[in-house]
C-alpha cells in the first residue's frame, strides 16, 4: 500500500508533469535531430569514408570547445539569472542582460575566429591548416547558437532551446548535402554544409527570440561586469566539462589518425544514444533546481531530485541493453568493409561509462544551480586534467580503446565525486 501511495504521489506532482512535458518536447526534437546527425554520419561514411567523419568530428569538436570559451560562461549564467529577473518581475532587466550578453559573446567570438583564421595560414601542416580554417568559420554560428539556445532555456521555452542544438545543425547539413551541388570528392564538404546550416539556424534564432523586442538599451558596463564576475566561474566549470567531453577526439586527431577518429566518432555517437532521455530531463531540471533553491524549498528540491534521478535511470536502461546486445548490428549500419565493426570493444567500454553517469544522476548540474558552482568547477577541472593524462597514456598504446577507457575512468571519478558532494553540501543523496 505504501508503494502504491508513493506512485500516486509521484504522478500527481505538478513539477514532475511540467518536467516531463518540457523534456518530452526536447526529447522529440532531440530524436529527430539525432536521427539527422546519424543520417549525416552514415552519408559521410558512405560517400567520404572514415576520413570524412574524422575531419567533421575534429572541426566540430574544436568549434564547440572554442564556442564555450567565447561565451564566457554567460550562456550557463543566463539560465540562472533570467529566472531571477522574472521572479522579481523585472522584464526590462532580463532583456537588457540578454542584449548586452549577446553583444559580448558576438564580439569575443568574431575576434577569436579571426585569430584562428590567421593561425590557419601559419601552421606548416596542410591538413591542420585546412581544419583550422574550417574551425574559424564554424565556430561563429556554434558560439552564437550556444548563447541563444540557453536564453530560450532560461525562459523554459524548450521548443526554441531544442531547435538550436548542434544536432539540428547536422540534420540541416544532411539535407543540404543531398542537394546535387557538391562534387562529393573533398572530405571537407560536410563541414561546409554544417557551416551553412549553422548560419541559417543562427539567423532563425536571432529573429525568433522574443527578448530582442521591446527594449533599446543595454546594461551599463559597470553593472554588467558584476554579471561577468558571476559567469566566469561557470565558464571554468563549463570549459572543464567541454575538455572532459572532447579530449578523446582532439587527442585522437594528433596521437592516432583521422580515420581512427572517424571510427571512434561513430562509436561515441552510438553510445550517446543512451543519454537522450537523461539529457532531455536535465534540460528541464536545470531551471527547476535553480527555482527551488531560490525559494529555499529544500524539501521540495530533495523530493524532485530523487524522482528525477530514478526517472533518468529507468529511461536510459533499455537503450543501454539494446546497444550492448546488438553492437555488431548498429556498427554495421555505417559500412560493410569492417572498419566500423572494429569499434565493438570501444562501444562496450563507453557503455560502462554511460551506465555510471546515468546511475549517479545530475549531480554537477545540481551543484551549479545551488550556489556550489565552485565545487562543480573543481571537480570538472580535476577530472579534465586526469582525462588528458589518461588519454596521453592510453591512446598511443591502445588506440580508440584507450580513449574509451580514459573516458570511462574519468566518468567514474567525476560522477561519484559529485554524488558525494551533493550529500555533503545539500544534506541528501540523489537516490533517496
Amino acid at each position: 500500500m505504501a508503494r502504491k501511495s508513493e506512485i500516486r504521489i509521484f504522478w500527481r506532482d505538478i513539477h514532475i508533469w511540467e518536467t516531463l512535458r518540457g523534456s518530452g518536447i526536447y526529447l522529440i526534437i532531440k530524436i529527430f535531430g539525432s536521427l539527422g546527425a546519424y543520417l549525416l554520419a552514415w552519408y559521410i561514411s558512405k560517400k567520404y569514408g572514415p576520413e570524412g567523419n574524422g575531419i567533421l568530428s575534429f572541426v566540430l569538436t574544436l568549434s564547440v570547445l572554442l564556442a564555450a570559451i567565447y561565451n564566457l560562461g554567460l550562456n550557463i549564467y543566463a539560465v540562472k539569472i533570467i529566472p531571477q529577473f522574472q521572479h522579481q518581475k523585472d522584464e526590462s532587466g532580463a532583456q537588457s542582460f540578454y542584449r548586452t550578453a549577446l553583444t559580448w559573446v558576438r564580439n569575443v567570438t568574431i575576434s577569436g575566429s579571426l585569430l584562428c583564421y590567421a593561425l590557419s595560414h601559419v601552421v606548416p601542416s596542410p591538413s591542420l591548416s585546412r581544419d583550422l580554417e574550417l574551425v574559424s568559420f564554424l565556430t561563429v554560428p556554434v558560439s552564437l547558437l550556444l548563447f541563444l539556445s540557453h536564453s530560450f532555456k532560461a525562459r523554459k521555452n524548450m521548443f526554441g532551446f531544442s531547435l538550436l542544438q548542434n544536432n539540428i545543425i547536422q540534420l540541416v547539413a544532411a539535407l543540404l548535402l543531398v542537394i546535387p551541388f557538391w562534387h562529393r570528392t573533398a572530405p571537407s564538404e560536410p563541414v561546409w554544409a554544417c557551416i551553412l546550416a549553422g548560419t541559417l539556424m543562427t539567423l532563425i534564432g536571432l529573429l525568433a527570440n522574443p527578448q530582442r523586442q521591446g527594449f533599446t538599451t543595454k546594461l551599463p558596463s559597470v553593472s554588467f561586469y558584476s554579471h561577468l564576475r558571476e559567469s566566469l566561474p561557470m565558464l571554468a566549470g563549463g570549459i572543464g566539462f567541454m575538455v572532459l567531453s572532447l579530449t578523446d577526439r582532439l587527442m585522437l586527431r594528433f596521437l592516432d589518425s583521422t580515420t581512427q577518429l572517424g571510427i571512434y566518432d561513430i562509436v561515441l555517437r552510438l553510445s550517446n544514444l543512451t543519454l537522450l532521455g537523461i539529457i532531455s530531463l536535465n534540460a528541464m531540471t536545470e531551471p527547476k533546481f535553480a527555482g527551488f533553491y531560490a525559494q529555499k524549498a529544500m524539501k521540495s528540491l530533495h523530493r524532485y531530485v530523487t524522482r528525477m534521478t530514478w526517472t533518468g535511470i529507468f529511461i536510459s536502461l533499455p537503450m543501454l541493453i539494446v546497444l550492448g546486445l546488438f553492437a555488431d548490428f548498429w556498427l554495421g549500419l555505417f559500412g560493410q568493409s569492417g572498419d566500423f565493426l572494429s569499434g565493438r570493444d570501444t562501444l562496450y567500454i563507453l557503455l560502462v561509462g554511460q551506465l555510471i553517469h546515468v546511475s549517479c544522476g545530475a549531480g554537477l548540474i545540481l551543484l551549479t544551480m545551488t550556489d556550489h558552482q565552485r565545487s562543480a568547477q573543481y571537480i570538472l577541472l580535476t577530472a579534465a586534467l586526469v582525462n588528458i593524462v589518461l588519454n596521453a597514456l592510453f591512446i598511443p598504446a591502445m588506440g580508440i580503446e584507450g580513449a574509451a577507457l580514459a573516458t570511462t575512468i574519468t566518468t567514474l571519478i567525476w560522477s561519484i565525486w559529485a554524488f558525494i558532494l551533493v550529500r555533503r553540501n545539500l544534506g541528501f543523496w540523489m537516490w533517496r
